[in-house]
């Protein structure tokens, strides 16, 4: 029986077209799946290429600290030059001590870069000369010649340091070159991420021309939508998604690049906002800086929360909230032990299923689930995170926050304890004379636009030299102390109360007529008249003081002017017998220094 020849054509075609189809949805498929994978393998390629940025960011960080600390121990070496107070020498040792440390940190960052490993040993072996050569002389030694030498010691030891920081200046200038680069590399390999989707676009179009017209052009247009996200993504619409509205595999591949782009929105959203929450504490000059900056910014990176920053203080048995966010009234200061993350060393984190007894003691009432983390700055603890969040799941940013947290209160500490070095004398803690002449400036300026008054008052320990020729200088020094105390108890907060030199001080009064200057001075010399002031357990004898008080406009329209006038007023009251204070108005004629003061 013969089989008419148009039908086995008509099954032949039917047939082929049927394999065509077969053929080219298993390519389809395939292209799908290579243009899923590569955009993937570009993502994941682009996150690494980010990570390297962010380990760049944190080897110039890590320069950063290690150049402050060589400053720190610079700074104590100094002070033990310039005043002898070995004192100063526990800041040379601290400092020494995070050098070696945070060297060693640096030197674990990049210990895969030949260049950079060199220029930390060039920093090793700066820091060590200048220890050897400068630092270790001056300390061990404490011989008369020594001391002698102690100016050029420090001299040529700055020489040293000034070549350690160039030198870790190159270093960090060499991270940034190596920043630009890798951010060079990443933004191509966004470039290829797009390249990528078009060559799988032209793709389905060539599959779809060949195969089942009808399957491909729906194949088609879901394709075109998934690349048409991806380069928007590409471009920087993070917020590109996929519609899901079956259940088929279109359907499930769509759900996942949705996921994947809603991890890359979150990821980046938090790298800009930690970002923006460096740069602001980076710009920040006090503590009400970095309280202002915090409550504005953390709530963004933790959405939904509430919580406080507890600083440890100077005794450290007291954790003192210091900054809140999402939180009404304020919370008593607690100790450390009542807290689980100081007793364990660690976060601790219960959510709201745990039961209450695993709760620490200052979080109890707290709605939701709770964390500590513990604030870390160059190996110690300096406070603690503690906030309220809903959820079983500590957000993954919290890490980061903290270190970015912990790292700037550690500098603003830092930076207020050199500013209080540069303006305050390491004797009494009184200010210095250099702030007293910038203070000056500006208050005398300010009551010159106000009309409000200004006065000065100076003071001067009557027969210092006598205390000093008879017990000694560190006497001396107890009487300066004492006498200090006085001035600071007794005038006012808004005062300025400074050392103007040797035995003398200076104190100037914003917004204060001569009348109530005078009294306050009063008060002072009787108070320090009435001290017994007690030295290696023997008491020294009486104290007083000569005071001479002028204000401003009355007594002079310039700072110099006024200055001198309270000058002669206290050599006035040198010349009447001392232990008395003397207004700038009864002085006629200028007055000669009284002999033996």
């Amino acid at each position: 029986m013969r089989t008419p020849l148009p039908h086995l054509w008509s099954l032949r075609v039917h047939l082929t077209f049927r394999q065509q189809a077969v053929a080219a949805s298993a390519a389809l498929i395939a292209c799908v799946a290579a243009s899923v994978v590569g955009l993937q393998l570009s993502l994941a390629q682009a996150n690494e290429r980010s990570g390297l940025v962010a380990h760049v960011h944190e080897v110039i960080g890590a320069a950063g600290v290690l150049a402050r600390d060589a400053v720190q121990a610079q700074a104590g070496v100094r002070g033990y030059a310039l005043t002898g107070d070995r004192s100063f020498l526990d800041q040379f040792v601290e400092g020494s001590a995070l050098f070696r440390r945070d060297a060693a940190r640096l030197t674990a960052l990049i210990r895969e870069e030949p260049e950079q490993l060199a220029r930390i040993g060039r920093l090793m072996a700066l820091y060590d000369a200048w220890r050897e050569g400068s630092a270790e002389p001056l300390i061990e030694n404490t011989s008369q010649e020594v001391q002698t030498q102690a100016r050029a010691l420090v001299i040529s030891g700055r020489r040293q340091m000034d070549a350690l920081r160039a030198t870790a200046d190159e270093l960090m200038r060499a991270e940034e070159e190596q920043l630009g680069a890798r951010q060079q590399a990443r933004d191509a390999s966004m470039r290829w991420l797009n390249l990528l989707s078009v060559i799988a676009t032209g793709l389905v179009v060539l599959l779809g021309a060949g195969g089942a017209v009808l399957f491909t052009q729906r194949l088609s247009r879901r394709l075109s939508s998934v690349v048409t996200s991806a380069r928007a993504i590409t471009q920087g619409n993070l917020g590109e998604r996929l519609a899901t509205t079956g259940d088929d595999e279109l359907s499930d591949l769509a759900r996942s690049f949705n996921e994947m782009a809603g991890h890359l929105e979150a990821s980046d959203r938090d790298g800009h906002l930690l970002n923006q929450l460096r740069e602001m504490l980076h710009a920040a000059h006090t503590m009400e800086d970095v309280q202002r900056i915090i409550p504005a910014f953390v709530p963004a990176c933790l959405p939904g929360s509430s919580g406080r920053i507890h600083l440890l203080n100077p005794s450290r048995n007291l954790l003192t909230p210091t900054v809140e966010w999402g939180v009404n009234g304020g919370e008593d200061p607690f100790p450390p032990e009542a807290c689980w993350s100081f007793r364990l060393g660690r976060s601790h984190v219960v959510t709201g299923t745990e039961p209450v007894g695993v709760r620490c003691a200052h979080s109890f009432g707290a709605a939701g689930s709770t964390a500590c983390i513990p604030l870390m700055a160059q190996g110690d603890v300096i406070g603690l995170l503690h906030y309220v969040f809903q959820g079983e799941r500590v957000p993954p940013l919290v890490g980061e926050l903290g270190a970015v947290l912990a790292l700037t209160v550690a500098n603003m500490r830092l930076r207020e304890a050199l500013r209080n070095q540069a303006a305050r004398d390491p004797l009494t803690g009184l200010f210095n004379r250099r702030y007293l002449e910038e203070t000056m400036v500006r208050e005398f300026a300010r009551s010159r636009r106000t009309g409000t008054p200004l006065s000065v008052v100076m003071v001067d320990i009557d027969h210092f030299k006598r205390f000093n020729d008879t017990y000694g200088h560190a006497a001396g020094d107890a009487v300066l102390k004492v006498v200090a105390g006085v001035l600071r108890s007794t005038f006012r907060t808004a005062d300025v109360v400074c050392r103007h030199g040797g035995e003398e001080f200076l104190v100037l009064m914003p917004d204060c007529s001569a009348p109530d200057a005078l009294r306050r001075a009063e008060t002072v010399r009787v108070g320090v008249s009435g001290l017994s002031v007690m030295h290696e357990g023997r008491p020294l004898e009486s104290v007083t003081i000569s005071a001479g008080v002028a204000s401003f406009p009355g007594n002079g329209d310039a700072r110099d002017v006024l200055v001198q006038a309270a000058d002669a007023a206290l050599y006035r009251s040198k010349r009447e017998g001392r232990n008395r204070v003397t207004p700038a108005d009864l002085i006629t004629a200028p007055l000669a220094l009284v002999p033996g003061d």
